[in-house]
């Protein structure tokens, strides 16, 4: 059975849901969804209990390991979830072997069986640590890492030998990488990863990790898994409505009884504002009435946030 593996915190419990569900709604059988949360007990309750899902066991840990300094957090809108999976040996099981991380951004848009049964074998029978997607054109931080490799990956879909992640110790390992490339971490735990395989990773298909953002985005038939980048992610208001939003509202509908998942964030709220206002883009919205009401709480939710 195929273990997946979603690490995040309660900022991201809506776009987790999302995820899931989409999840859910490609999966054909049985998988073990494993869920590392900073308050497991909300999630469930206000999330999980939306879904009906009877092929996906649900395993729920409480991140507790948070006596560290982590790089790069403080004064940025990252928190310290995105550091969560270096510790996932002191929550999963030792009996799991590989699993398939996801991060709470994406939308699965195929069912994965064959491809993390397939790829995870190829990772035994190498003896490889990770199974990822490297970024194009990305040599500076191989650089600035001081590593051998100029292969770099995108961390946010990976594939994990964990029975090797366990047999090395690698968890400690990333934690000696953290403190001794401190000041050189810009990209946060993806930078950890990184250094600790040094290039030495297994390549996957693009498809199974497609980088997209509202710019660049296209809807292709053969693409499994949608992972959204940049600023303007598909519940940013100005996005709602187009085709790269809906790929990720449609499943928010399904776990929920509300139309459109609206968020507004410190660094995008001028533009948004100003495009939506004064330049009414929204004005085709399948569900306007609904879509205003929900920006309008999400103006109120911004601005009680600013002056916490």
């Amino acid at each position: 059975m195929a273990d997946i593996l979603y690490c995040f915190d309660t900022n991201y419990n809506s776009q987790a849901l999302v995820s899931i569900t989409s999840l859910i709604e490609n999966m054909d059988e049985d998988v073990n969804v494993h869920l590392i949360n900073d308050n497991p007990e909300k999630f469930s309750k206000k999330y999980l209990s939306k879904l009906s899902a009877t092929n996906i066991n649900f395993f729920l840990y409480k991140f507790q390991d948070t006596n560290y300094n982590f790089p790069r957090i403080h004064g940025t809108h990252i928190s310290a979830a995105t550091y969560y999976r270096m510790f996932i040996a002191n929550y999963l099981s030792p009996e799991i072997k590989s699993i398939l991380y996801l991060d709470a951004d994406t939308v699965i848009n195929k069912n994965l069986l064959k491809d993390i049964d397939l790829i995870s074998n190829n990772i035994f029978k190498n003896d490889i640590l990770f199974a990822a997607s490297s970024e194009e054109k990305f040599e500076e931080p191989t650089k600035r890492l001081n590593m051998n490799s100029n292969r770099y990956f995108n961390a946010g879909v990976m594939i994990i030998n964990f029975q090797k992640w366990i047999k090395d110790d690698v968890g400690s390992n990333l934690l000696s990488i953290m403190n001794e490339k401190y000041n050189n971490i810009l990209w946060w735990d993806q930078d950890i990863l990184n250094s600790y395989a040094d290039g030495n990773y297994l390549e996957i298909s693009r498809e199974i990790n497609h980088r997209t953002n509202f710019h660049t985005f296209e809807n292709k038939e053969d693409i499994k898994v949608y992972h959204f980048l940049g600023d303007l992610k598909p519940w940013n208001p100005i996005t709602i409505g187009s085709d790269y939003s809906e790929i990720y509202q449609q499943y928010y509908r399904k776990a929920t009884d509300k139309k459109y998942h609206i968020e507004i964030k410190n660094k995008t709220f001028n533009k948004t504002f100003r495009n939506l206002v004064t330049k009414n883009e929204n004005r085709n919205l399948e569900f306007k009435t609904q879509f205003f009401f929900l920006f309008l709480k999400s103006i109120f939710v911004y601005i009680k946030n600013f002056f916490k």
